[in-house]
């Protein structure tokens, strides 16, 4: 079945329900066995025994806000606001929960029109900018009592006998990450969709699918252990799947990899590839899965190709890289000698073929690659690259870059702390007139101006108007911590 037909069954699906005509022999939303390479039929919508509430309480946001654009953004340590930016003007917000520690743009939907709210482990809120309520969605306490801490530290034990941590620290460890665990929640392709982690044996968590429209949700996979991470495919019909028990940055022994597919429905374990240790896992667009064997504070050593849709593995790399960019359909690796004090810049095809290759007689680092051009941060310039890879010289050392959400502009500050408004090929550059040097950038959906935070302050630039406005000023942007903020949508 395809990703549109899928679609299109879930859409009739609906409709079954709304018209009171849907099959009698629905299962209910727990599934008591599963075999372990499936997963359950998309058009087999599940019913939830935890519906929404539809309870609504009172106005969040004034009805004079402009429709766009507005920011909601954590302005002290326990205080939240939205900024009206046209208008120049901030309103209150109080987020639900007592835990106010939410990375907001994190959780924005992809509408922006909504966002979640995991206020405990046992409960999500959705918060409807759009109608300016919020509902409370699913308690996610069900069948809890089947999880024993107990069981999953003996299960370490028997996995790892050569393990340096005693059983109690183990079981702390394990109940620390079940937490983690249930924590782990992301939109899937709409505001429609969204993706929880559910206690559902003695030893494991389950990755679930909840359809926010119906109040319904069905398990995606029920393979062995905790949900630790997971990674939506562009274009959304995989999801790359880690689990494990403990979640300690340096144990991985215990850790295992899925590909889930959802458009046939099944999970496919990844096997590490041969002297793998901390390894770590990323896609390479839509198709492809890059597994990196050695992780290193910089690159690592040895780097395999998975097909995802084949499920063949390719090493392209056996030694030391510095990074690694997906450019088109092919790969831009960097590698660094910092004891001849040079770097090697390869493209590269996902069979290992080198296709081009550049050696620089500095340390240098991939800063971005903005339309096709590739901006290198040296020790002591920055360059940018043509697709035959030639070196020009392009600034100063680059403290920040940051491109328009269109690309058709970029901020740029150099070390020195000059900074320029680049266009889209990186050629022409202006000076605007800003009140200090950014620390940091966040462009407005529509690259019609960009917000810049200076020490203590945040400002707003207009490209057309060329004009600068303090915003609000705060302590909490006094030091290197980014801004937790997003952008927010009511029309």
């Amino acid at each position: 079945m395809n990703k549109n037909s899928y679609k299109l069954v879930i859409s009739l699906v609906i409709i079954l329900i709304i018209s009171g005509c849907m099959p009698s022999d629905v299962e209910p939303i727990r599934t008591t066995s599963l075999p372990s390479t499936t997963v359950p039929i998309p058009s087999k919508i599940i019913p939830s025994t935890h519906v929404p509430t539809g309870s609504a309480s009172e106005t969040l946001i004034p009805s004079t806000l402009s429709e766009d654009p507005l920011l909601l953004i954590q302005s002290s340590y326990e205080v939240f606001q939205i900024i009206d930016v046209l208008q120049q003007t901030t309103y209150p917000f109080d987020p639900p929960g007592e835990d106010k520690h939410y990375d907001l743009a994190e959780n924005l939907s992809p509408s922006r029109k909504k966002m979640f709210f995991l206020v405990d482990d046992e409960k999500i809120v959705i918060m409807d900018f759009n109608r300016m309520q919020e509902h409370s969605l699913y308690e996610l306490n069900s069948n809890s009592s089947l999880f024993q801490p107990e069981k999953a530290a003996e299960e370490v034990l028997k996995i790892m006998p050569e393990l340096d941590f005693s059983y109690s620290d183990v079981l702390i460890s394990v109940k620390q990450a079940l937490s983690q665990s249930k924590t782990n929640l992301q939109w899937y392709e709409s505001d429609r969709y969204l993706l929880s982690v559910l206690e559902d044996s003695e030893t494991s968590t389950n990755l679930y699918f909840n359809d926010l429209q119906t109040g319904t949700r069905h398990q995606l996979e029920d393979q062995p252990a905790l949900v630790q991470d997971y990674w939506i495919s562009p274009g959304g019909d995989y999801i790359l799947l880690k689990k494990g028990f403990m979640f300690e940055s340096n144990i991985w022994q215990d850790d295992s990899y899925y590909l889930l597919n959802i458009n046939a429905q099944s999970a496919e374990p990844l096997t590490l590839p041969q002297g793998s240790d901390h390894p770590s896992m990323s896609w390479l667009g839509t198709q492809f899965v890059g597994i990196t064997h050695q992780t290193l504070p910089l690159g690592g050593v040895g780097f395999t190709v998975v097909n995802a849709f084949t499920m063949k593995s390719t090493q392209i790399i056996q030694r030391t890289f510095s990074q690694i960019y997906f450019f088109g359909e092919k790969l831009l690796v960097l590698k660094q000698d910092q004891e001849k004090k040079i770097s090697t810049i390869e493209l590269m095809d996902f069979t290992g073929q080198i296709l081009k290759s550049h050696t620089l007689e500095d340390v240098c680092v991939v800063s971005a690659v903005i339309n096709g051009k590739t901006l290198l941060n040296c020790e002591t310039e920055s360059l940018i690259l043509d697709e035959s890879l030639q070196p020009q010289s392009f600034n100063n050392p680059i403290f920040l870059l940051s491109p328009a959400p269109d690309m058709q502009s970029s901020i740029l500050v150099t070390r020195n702390g000059k900074f320029y408004l680049l266009n889209a090929d990186l050629t022409d550059r202006q000076s605007p007139d800003l009140n200090g040097t950014p620390l940091e950038i966040l462009w407005l959906p529509d690259s019609s101006g960009f917000l810049y935070r200076t020490r203590g302050e945040l400002h707003y630039y207009d490209l057309k108007s060329k004009e600068s406005l303090l915003l609000i000023a705060s302590d909490l942007f006094s030091d290197y911590t980014n801004m937790n903020a997003g952008w927010i949508n009511i029309d």
